[in-house]
């Protein structure tokens, strides 16, 4: 995920406070300052966004400038209490022209999403809203705003982007090599999220029937807020907004609580603080008009929750994470159960080119490794590519490894037929071979006791035929080992999947990643695992732990519908 971009993003965020905040009344308490710690990048960064919490507010003798009574109703439980009322300033308000946004029953939700995983989960919490409120026989007007890459996720679902979008040259990973900030700067950047903000603003005058929800970290929750300022200010009403976890968890930073074994903090900044949510980043959750907070496993809820001032504990809930809703296959290969007695391995190599093509190299090597270590047992590798990048490269590393393409699986698929799969020839066009359209388009390749079927997408059955998998992505490794399958990661150049990122991701998903130091490593560990079939409950107890339920878009929808229903009609 692209959460690293917020790095570069928050130094931005000043200025559009100044812009937000100038005659206003301070709307959330200061953040607490930190303690002494090294100047790692995660500092610097929460010391720019803290910077920005505690820029001045006008206030007037005699407090906070009266407004007309609308009174808002939590979620569950008091959302304030009075000990608060010296920290966060009661929120009532009336719409202006109230009367007609209620008869035209319409209401409006922006989201904003900061990464193509964010995006994704956006879009699975804005249909699950479409079908609540279809239900209940209200209508709701979604928009979006991708503020990471070009939200190729909302396009494809016809939903409506309202400001600018650009992919940066790092893909959003900055952190995992800063150098890669000064061409993201170069790229324009800071006159990108400048550019963001104004849309929103935009958006929010035009729409005073609003709602927003932030799915992914503090950038996007950041501008929330922000929003909400200015709403306020400018437009004398309120803005309301819900806030979707994705980024975070305590298990970054703590083991597994159950066991007993591992149970000490790892020493990280986050740890000095509380925990993986920031003081600044409580703070916003904390503010009265931030309704409803949803991280991404009920860990990090039942710490966030302890963290969290008394009369906002009530809007933190555990409602299941949206990255595990929508995987259930559709059948497309079908045809392997027919397959002789063998071993299903998941490849992911990726979605970003061109890191994805130095990848997929170093995974073939290890795909040799494993059909070696796994001899003469039949090994079938399912690699599932993402549809926006070109088969020719994969194809040609294929070829180049010793893969031969041919036409008939018969050898060891015994019944896999031309309707469920293209045959290929060395000379044959490869454009005929990966159409233009997004169906399931299968090429097959064979090397000594192993069968390659690379096709589009497919993802949802990649992971469903998946024993194991040996992968170099972030989303999809991580609903992997949601669905209960180990995994065995290879830290690559990046600028996405390097040691750094794999590490944090071993740490994210515990027991079920497996960091290899190389593709001979990685082939026996694999091997290892396989024959040792008692831990494979071990694996599904574990992914249901780090991942959280599947259902929470719809979850999340239902929360959400029932707090813009009480607020906005």
């Amino acid at each position: 995920m692209e959460h690293a971009i917020t790095l570069t993003r928050c130094f931005v965020l000043p200025f559009i406070a100044t812009q937000s905040r100038a005659g206003c009344t301070a709307l959330v308490p200061n953040a607490p300052s930190a303690p002494g710690v090294g100047r790692s990048s995660a500092s610097i960064r929460c010391e720019a966004i803290s910077n920005f919490l505690r820029l001045p507010c006008k206030r007037s003798a005699s407090g906070p400038a009266p407004l007309q009574s609308r009174s808002i109703h939590p979620i569950s439980g008091p959302c304030c209490s009075a000990s608060a009322s010296s920290i966060v300033a009661e929120e009532k308000i009336e719409f202006e022209d109230n009367k007609q946004h209620t008869n035209e029953g319409i209401m409006h939700v922006l989201f904003l999403s900061n990464g193509h995983g964010e995006d994704t989960i956006a879009v699975s919490v804005l249909k699950e809203l479409m079908f609540v409120a279809e239900e209940r026989g209200k209508q709701v007007n979604a928009v979006a705003l991708p503020l990471v890459g070009v939200g190729s996720a909302y396009s494809r679902d016809g939903i409506e982007i309202v400001g600018p979008s650009k992919i940066m040259p790092s893909g959003g990973f900055i952190y995992m090599d800063v150098l890669q900030l000064f061409g993201d700067m170069r790229a324009g950047l800071l006159s990108l999220t400048i550019e963001q903000w104004r849309a929103i603003v935009q958006w929010l005058d035009n729409t005073p029937y609003s709602f927003i929800i932030a799915v992914g970290d503090i950038f996007p929750l950041a501008l929330a807020w922000l929003a909400s300022i200015h709403s306020r200010r400018n437009n004398n009403r309120i803005l309301q907004y819900a806030f979707v976890g994705t980024a975070k968890s305590e298990f970054y930073i703590q083991d597994d609580p159950d066991d007993i074994k591992a149970t000490r903090k790892r020493f990280h900044v986050e740890s000095l603080l509380g925990g993986v949510y920031l003081p600044w980043e409580r703070a916003i959750m904390a503010d009265a008009n931030c309704r409803l907070v949803a991280p991404r496993d009920g860990f990090t809820a039942e710490v966030l929750k302890k963290n969290l001032p008394s009369y906002a504990q009530a809007k933190v809930y555990d409602l299941g994470n949206p990255m595990m809703d929508g995987l259930e296959p559709s059948g497309a290969l079908n045809f392997l159960e027919n397959s002789e007695d063998g071993h299903f391995v998941t490849i992911l190599p990726g979605s970003r080119a061109p890191e994805v093509y130095s990848n997929w190299t170093l995974l073939l090597k290890a795909s040799d490794e494993v059909m070696s270590k796994l001899y003469p047992k039949v090994v079938v590798y399912i690699t599932p590519i993402v549809p926006s990048l070109e088969p020719g490269p994969f194809y040609d590393s294929l070829v180049e490894a010793g893969w031969e393409p041919y036409w008939s699986l018969s050898e060891h698929l015994h019944s896999c037929h031309a309707a469920n799969a293209t045959c290929v020839k060395e000379h044959r066009n490869r454009a005929e071979l990966w159409p233009a359209n997004n169906g399931l388009c299968i090429l097959q390749f064979h090397k000594d006791n192993a069968v390659m079927l690379l096709f589009r997408g497919g993802f949802n059955e990649a992971s469903h035929w998946a024993e194991t998998a040996m992968a170099m992505a972030g989303t999809g490794t991580e609903q992997l080992v949601g669905l209960g399958k180990p995994v065995f990661t290879l830290p690559g150049d990046g600028p996405q999947f390097t040691y750094a990122f794999a590490e944090a991701q071993s740490r994210l998903l515990g027991k079920s990643i497996f960091l290899c130091s190389g593709p001979q490593s990685l082939a026996m560990k694999l091997s290892e695992v396989l024959a040792d079939k008692a831990s494979l409950t071990a694996f599904v107890e574990n992914g249901h732990k780090r991942m959280g339920n599947s259902g929470g878009s719809r979850r999340i929808a239902e929360h959400i519908f029932n707090i813009m229903h009480r607020t906005l009609t």
